[in-house]
């Protein structure tokens, strides 16, 4: 499950799937106001992004949930952690975090008080490589400086805490250019662990490390999932990307039932099964079908998956959004 960084979105995870084993699914989490949740209010603050994501979650919690997130959405994805624990008694299998600082350690930054050129100024400063095409269009730019300003407030008010350990392994990552994250601080998140099994990773690159090279994090990612590498290996300093494929044998990571990138609609066994249940009502979605459909649409309406497999056959959604949720709801509204 991946958590994109401020102002970003889970569109940003597409790519991952060429680089991992068939049976490790990557999910982006989608925050409301960008993309297909446009229309929705966007959240500023910490509790109310990471509630409700964590109830999303929590049939799936456990050891075969793996966490990931970058910079903002490495914070988020440690308050889900913690949330799933208090609510399940389960850790995920693992978190890995990049490009920012532990709970503890956090710097707040006061850019949200401040007018939008401050705030466009801040995203082309930190090296986001598609603000330019984003931020120079004067559309797009009305479209995403709300979200933008809502990430920045809500990781703005996000104070230092202490840390509350998890039984579960932790590796973070950094680029050896990032002014954010020094690595001392980075080497912080060891606390974060209660296991001990702690790594840290340095890539070449600033603050967006992972999007000139994602091939290099993501084979490094699937080596520690199907047992390549140590939990606690300490300090790594990375190269390129290898071109060779990864020969690692298959992991027992959660195929997660979630939506999926761009044209295409792909549905685990679950979310499969309940989709045909929906169709074959009459009721409008928001009627109750089911604890499990229920479940299920407010997971859809989260989560969006980033591999690419043909539309479930049979499906009815007409929409031609970007991102699926709308394609759900159209498909359980129109039995």
């Amino acid at each position: 499950m991946c958590f994109p960084h401020a102002g970003g979105a889970a569109s940003m995870f597409r790519d991952w799937p060429r680089w991992l084993p068939d049976d490790i699914e990557v999910t982006g989490v989608c925050y409301p106001g960008r993309q297909d949740r446009v229309l929705e209010p966007c959240i500023d603050e910490m509790g109310a992004l990471t509630t409700p994501i964590a109830d999303a979650l929590q049939c799936w919690a456990g050891e075969r949930l793996v966490l990931f997130g970058h910079s903002m959405g490495a914070s988020v994805a440690y308050e889900v952690a913690l949330r799933l624990k208090q609510r399940t008694g389960s850790a995920p299998g693992w978190l890995f975090v990049s490009g920012q600082l532990p709970p503890h350690q956090v710097v707040p930054k006061s850019v949200h008080l401040r007018g939008d050129e401050a705030i466009v100024a801040e995203v082309r400063r930190l090296g986001d490589p598609d603000a330019d095409t984003v931020l120079d269009d004067p559309d797009l730019r009305e479209l995403v400086l709300p979200a933008i300003r809502a990430d920045f407030r809500l990781i703005g008010t996000y104070l230092p805490r202490p840390v509350t350990p998890l039984a579960t392994p932790v590796t973070a990552y950094v680029g050896d250019e990032d002014e954010q994250v020094p690595v001392d601080g980075l080497r912080e998140w060891a606390a974060v662990s209660a296991t001990g099994r702690f790594a840290h990773r340095v890539y070449p690159g600033g603050h967006f490390y992972l999007m000139d090279d994602p091939e290099a994090l993501v084979r490094d990612l699937a080596d520690r999932l199907t047992g390549h590498l140590d939990a606690g290996g300490g300090q790594e300093t990375a190269k390129r990307a290898p071109t060779s494929e990864s020969s690692a044998p298959n992991t027992s990571i959660t195929r997660m039932p979630t939506t999926s990138d761009v044209h295409h609609l792909r549905r685990a066994p679950r979310v499969r099964r309940n989709c045909q249940a929906a169709r074959a009502s009459t009721r409008p979605w928001t009627r109750k079908h089911g604890s499990n459909t229920r479940r299920s649409c407010t997971a859809e309406r989260w989560f969006a998956s980033a591999a690419s497999a043909a539309p479930t056959p049979g499906t009815t959604g007409k929409s031609t959004a970007p991102w699926c949720p709308l394609r759900y709801r159209a498909l359980v509204t129109n039995p």
